[in-house]
């Protein structure tokens, strides 16, 4: 089991009593799940949530946060529903 402990306000991460490096996209991606828990967010909501009006938002940078989350939160913990989204459970 992991304990992981997120401080919303503070963008602060901590598993298992140490601090977790984040980057700024992982970090508001692990806040849309944590707010968003057991609800499927799709491509769409997680871009217009967590990428800038200025930037282009590509699946593939998505991809790659997501799996640095799940070495984080466990694999299981995060659903991909093929071409509709992902689900934190």
């Amino acid at each position: 089991m992991v304990d992981l402990n997120f401080l919303l306000k503070a963008k602060k991460s901590k598993k298992n009593g140490f601090d977790i490096n984040l980057s700024k996209k992982e970090t508001m991606l692990l806040s849309l799940f944590l707010q968003n828990k057991n609800k499927l967010l799709s491509k769409d909501e997680i871009f217009s949530q967590i990428w800038n009006y200025d930037e282009e938002p590509s699946e593939q940078s998505l991809r790659v946060y997501v799996k640095n989350l799940r070495q984080i939160l466990g694999k299981e913990n995060i659903i991909n529903k093929r071409d509709n989204g992902y689900i934190y459970v």
